[in-house]
């Protein structure tokens, strides 16, 4: 399937691949929502950016978990470069997501 591109609100753009998500505040990957690991926010473009700030609670993403940018991009790179139509690619992600909050605890 290819990837679909949803306007949400002015400036917010969805991107949805198969069962992964890539929500944009104007060019900045806001939110992703992938298979095992459901919704997680880039915390480093809500700290910086009102808008962006904005743009999540509008989407109901405030209390989701929120990533370092270094995770979160490494999220959204695998994810835009997996096959999801691939048994056990989502596995990957979850992986991921398992050892960079293991790394990233404050």
């Amino acid at each position: 399937m290819l990837p679909r591109l949803v306007q949400v609100a002015p400036n917010v753009i969805r991107l949805v691949m198969d069962e992964t998500t890539v929500v944009f505040s104007y060019e900045t990957p806001l939110a992703l929502c992938a298979p095992g690991i459901g919704w997680v926010v880039n915390r480093d473009c809500t700290e910086y950016s009102r808008t962006s700030a904005k743009h999540r609670t509008q989407l109901g993403l405030k209390e989701r978990p929120h990533l370092a940018e270094a995770l979160f991009t490494t999220l959204v790179e695998s994810a835009l470069a997996l096959d999801t139509t691939r048994p056990g690619s989502a596995d990957v992600l979850v992986r991921l997501y398992t050892e960079g909050q293991t790394r990233h605890v404050a």
